[in-house]
């Protein structure tokens, strides 16, 4: 069994851990010293960048400020092209939107139903304008009236209820008349209508069971109410400065 003695004087052993304690502290603050250097580098990189980017947009904050007065003439006529546009908007109003009016129309008529006639007016303003015939085909002459039912119970047929207008329609409407096989098609035609933007109060005028060519069919005349299309909007406004 091996027997370590130490034969060196007390002394002298806490010197050597003394002296072994103060290299441990050397290398712990010299890396504490590298590890402050590399921050305070790095924060004096991004402090001379961030000067640098401040002297960038300073300059573009001047030079943006010395070309204001060059478009004052250009903002002042912005303004008035937006006061006619007001303007124009107050004195034509807004018109009915046909062209969605028609397309949806068309894609909600039932194909068992075959028009006549379709007419449509309106009154803007104080200015009454004239009918507008859409669209008319040559009409057989019915043989004789067999029976008639009222709109309310066209409506029945189907649980219909009146609609109830959103907004404030035009002054005048559109009337589509024309034959159906039953009265069922005509109820799906007007249940349909109703839910055509565009257009309000749909309702069935006049239904009637007639004798046309030999074949019993349905002649039905449907009005309905029109309502205002979009409104023009200035130029540079959008849906969204509109509703804010």
């Amino acid at each position: 069994m091996a027997v370590n003695i130490n034969l060196l004087p007390s002394e002298i052993k806490l010197q050597w851990e003394l002296k072994q304690k103060q290299q441990r502290f050397v290398v712990v603050g010299s890396l504490t010293g590298i590890l402050l250097l590399i921050i305070f580098g790095f924060l004096l990189v991004a402090t001379f960048q961030a000067r640098k980017n401040a002297a960038v947009l300073a300059k573009e904050n001047e030079a943006l400020l010395n070309s204001f007065p060059a478009l004052e003439q250009y903002a002042a006529l912005q303004a008035r092209v937006n006061n006619g546009e007001i303007i124009l908007k107050q004195a034509v109003g807004a018109p009915p939107d046909w062209v969605n009016i028609l397309y949806d129309l068309g894609q909600c008529m039932p194909p068992d139903i075959w028009l006549t006639d379709f007419s449509a007016a309106y009154q803007q303003g104080s200015e009454k304008q004239p009918e507008k015939q859409v669209a008319k085909t040559a009409e057989s002459k019915p043989a004789e009236n067999k029976a008639a039912v009222t709109g309310e119970q066209l409506r029945g047929l189907l649980g219909m209820q009146a609609e109830q207008p959103e907004e404030a329609p035009l002054d005048g409407g559109i009337v589509i008349g024309g034959y159906a096989d039953d009265q069922l098609s005509v109820a799906e035609l007007l249940k349909n209508m109703q839910q055509v933007k565009g257009l309000t109060g749909a309702n069935c005028r006049m239904l009637a069971q007639e004798e046309l060519d030999g074949k019993t069919v349905i002649r039905f005349e449907i009005q309905a109410e029109l309502l205002p299309g979009s409104s023009i909007q200035p130029t540079g406004e959008t849906a969204e400065d509109n509703q804010s």
